[in-house]
């Protein structure tokens, strides 16, 4: 989101640093100025409380899986002390038992890991696939209302309030975006 925002205030700068002394208004062109950050923080709150949900979801998870795995642990210690030194055929399957053990423990962590990085993976789609969808109803809003040129109103200094298209914009992404937690989750499934 900062990568994305950097952007659009590098855009504010070139339009403003390639027009010095000239205005920006020019009485055939409408100007329109957009809060982008205004339009995006509803939808990144709930995806980022989607998240949430779902990592403490997942350590819920692996807490228990943990637990029943220390269980083993301790039932695999017992056994071995409770083996005969000179018990050849208990020693190999309690030899067995660990091993099968530290292959279970190892695909834990695997899964794990695997589940963190699809969640991750997961984030970034909804969050690019929210900004296109901003990007796409910004210029949907410009064409509906005849605008030239919008601008981000991060990084100008000053505006007639006239020229503020953030609620428009709003509403059309309300229209348009329904259930974006269902899209984290629907990512995470296919990912």
């Amino acid at each position: 989101m900062v990568k994305w925002r950097f952007h659009l205030i590098l855009l504010s700068c070139f339009v403003v640093t390639f027009l010095p002394g000239q205005t920006l208004a020019v009485e055939s062109e409408k100007i329109g100025v957009v809060d982008i950050a205004k339009v995006v923080t509803p939808f990144m709150e709930t995806i980022q409380q989607q998240v949430e949900k779902l990592l403490h979801d997942y350590h819920t998870e692996f807490a228990e899986i943990e637990k029943a795995l220390r269980r083993e642990n301790n039932e695999i210690v017992d056994a071995q002390k409770a083996i005969g030194e000179t018990d050849e055929v208990q020693k190999k399957a309690w030899s067995q038992r660990k091993e099968a053990f530290e292959k279970r423990v190892g695909q834990v962590r695997h899964d794990a890991d695997e589940k963190k990085q699809r969640l991750g993976t997961a984030h970034e789609t909804v969050v690019r696939r929210l900004q296109d969808k901003v990007l796409e109803v910004i210029q949907q809003v410009g064409e509906e209302q005849n605008l030239s040129i919008i601008v981000p109103q991060q990084g100008l200094v000053y505006w007639k309030k006239t020229l503020d298209i953030t609620e428009a914009v709003q509403k059309a992404l309300n229209a348009q975006i329904q259930g974006i937690s269902l899209v984290v989750v629907t990512e995470l499934n296919n990912a």
